[in-house]
């Protein structure tokens, strides 16, 4: 059999057939370099690099979207309908090494004028996450237009899915109820209140409670059964009374219950005078009256009391008091 194969290697045939499947494997490589050179010919991103020591500036022109820089115009797109730079109702716009949020018709996306492609999805809403100070945009919360809600990073990619009724809260001008120092944010789905995670959506405490208030003190006020109680991050109850209202600070909380206002150290022992106050108290509220406001300013606490002026014409005006440490009192600021 091997003396066989011998004669055969040294025959035409053999020589032949050789030179056959290496035409083959040539011709095989040929094919696969044209679909590569084609597929890039027509597939480019007509992308630029992003140069640290140019000024860029983004704007839209009869609904195109420049990208200029000292040298004139790096790069431009051509939005499908009416468009405008997106912006949030506190004026902030995002803009990041050719990345851009605009509002192109009813849909608003990111767009990469950079890479000239659109990157991530189309939204009806985008609330922009910001650091501890304020300062940058860390990531976006978005809504779909059937009005569910989850977080995308600042490339687009999806973090949290678009699953639950609301996240975190729009108070005022501004996204709030989340900590990214804590890496939470309140989440609403089936009509109760957990904790989840806004880079992952992993659940951090169970959907639960009627509504959550995240605060800077590694606590949480939560809403059960009509009345708010006191838990810390682990959903562990730190008081077991629970109130109308509950305004947590670093050594005290001021709470309200049977109409009145008054103070309480962090184990829950009362320690003022007790207030009287004339409406139901809205942490929330986006309307004149909140019932009462409290805040801390140089280690004071002020509470802020909604008096009514005329009950038939429903307006009210704002009395004014501080803690007293010394005295213990709740206290009217002149």
């Amino acid at each position: 059999m091997d003396e066989k194969f011998q004669e055969y290697k040294k025959s035409k045939q053999y020589k032949k057939h050789i030179l056959i499947n290496v035409f083959l494997v040539l011709l095989l490589f040929i094919i696969l370099g044209c679909l590569y050179y084609f597929y890039l010919m027509y597939n480019k991103d007509d992308e630029i690099n992003y140069d640290e020591n140019k000024k860029y500036t983004y704007e839209i022109k009869e609904n195109t979207l420049y990208l200029n820089s000292n040298d004139g115009i790096e790069q431009s797109y051509k939005c499908n309908e009416d468009c405008i730079i997106y912006t949030t109702s506190s004026n902030k716009q995002y803009y990041d090494k050719g990345k851009v949020l605009i509002k192109d018709g009813d849909n608003i996306y990111l767009y990469n004028l950079l890479k000239n492609k659109k990157i991530g999805g189309n939204y009806y809403r985008v609330d922009f996450i910001m650091n501890k100070d304020q300062t940058s945009i860390e990531l976006f919360k978005v809504n779909d237009t059937f009005g569910k809600q989850g977080i995308i990073d600042l490339d687009g990619n999806i973090l949290v899915d678009m699953i639950y009724d609301e996240l975190g809260k729009s108070l005022d001008e501004k996204f709030i109820n989340y900590s990214l120092e804590k890496n939470y944010i309140t989440a609403k789905l089936n009509s109760k209140w957990g904790l989840i995670s806004p880079n992952n959506g992993k659940g951090l405490v169970d959907f639960q409670y009627e509504d959550i208030i995240i605060t800077p003190y590694n606590k949480l006020v939560v809403k059960e059964n009509k009345l708010w109680y006191l838990v810390d991050d682990l959903n562990k109850k730190i008081i077991s009374k629970g109130y109308d209202s509950i305004f947590v600070y670093e050594n005290y909380l001021v709470v309200t219950e049977n109409s009145q206002v008054f103070v309480l150290d962090l184990i829950g022992n009362i320690i003022s005078n007790k207030l009287d106050i004339y409406y139901k108290v809205d942490p929330w509220a986006m309307i004149t009256i909140h019932g009462i406001q409290s805040y801390e300013e140089n280690g004071v606490i002020y509470i802020l009391v909604d008096v009514p002026v005329n009950i038939k014409a429903g307006t009210s005006k704002q009395e004014k008091y501080y803690y007293d440490l010394e005295s213990k009192e709740i206290i009217k600021y002149e």
